[in-house]
């Protein structure tokens, strides 16, 4: 079995002296873990999380552990060499994705919109708000997308301002007013289809979005890794308290 894609490196780990074993984000063949013989044309110090690649891979049977030739065709990590604080997310995003995406099932939409993250918004000012929206769009392909079109409890479609933590669906101002204190705040950003040129939000429509997507996150793929959980989510925290 040989095939070719398009991928991002997730993480990287030893394999031997000479051998390293990599997980990928392909464009077409989705999370792939294969292993790789870094050599001159990808060295073992250019294999980090964030770098783009072309990937050839080859196995015997689909079921085995392919062997992977990479080939570096960009990095964003070398755009954010000035960008600690991003770069951190970045490395973290990439991990949590190996933790949570099943192996050998396309998701072409996630790398589609992955790279369109890393590659047009990673520098700009509103890359928090769109970093969020990447993780809504992980929820939706993995099959827990949030509900936030129509209240719940009144069939409204105007002033949707919060979301129940248990159902991921929205309820509007009036209805959700008595429950406010249990229920999550639905960030502005998060109504409608997102503008091309979305403005960088406010902290507290951060905050919101950050305790949206991290609160189902973690329900859904950690609830029994709570020290993975908040080792992945520190750089994310601390990116929007530093963003006021």
């Amino acid at each position: 079995m040989e095939w070719q894609d398009q991928a991002y490196i997730l993480k990287v780990a030893p394999l031997g002296e000479r051998t390293v074993l990599v997980n990928l984000l392909c464009h077409q063949h989705g999370h792939v873990r294969g292993v790789v013989h870094p050599g001159r044309a990808c060295p073992r110090s250019a294999l980090l999380p964030g770098v783009v690649t072309t990937v050839q891979a080859k196995a015997r049977l689909e079921e085995h552990l392919s062997t992977l030739t990479l080939e570096v065709a960009g990095s964003t990590l070398a755009r954010l060499y000035t960008q600690p604080q991003r770069l951190a997310i970045v490395q973290s995003l990439a991990h949590m994705l190996v933790y949570i995406l099943p192996q050998q099932h396309p998701y072409p939409r996630l790398w589609t919109e992955l790279n369109t993250l890393l590659e047009e918004h990673v520098l700009g000012d509103a890359f928090l708000a769109h970093y969020f929206l990447f993780e809504r769009t992980v929820l939706q392909e993995l099959g827990f997308g949030l509900d936030l079109t129509v209240c719940a409890l009144t069939g409204a479609v105007d002033d949707l301002v919060y979301v129940s933590p248990l159902t991921g669906r929205a309820a509007c101002r009036t209805a959700g007013a008595p429950y406010h204190d249990r229920l999550l705040t639905l960030p502005a950003f998060f109504r409608g289809p997102t503008p091309q040129d979305l403005p960088h939000p406010a902290v507290d429509t951060l905050h919101a979005a950050e305790r949206l997507c991290g609160h189902f996150i973690r329900m859904h793929f950690f609830q029994d890794k709570a020290r993975v959980w908040a080792t992945l989510r520190q750089p994310v925290q601390a990116a929007v308290v530093s963003s006021a």
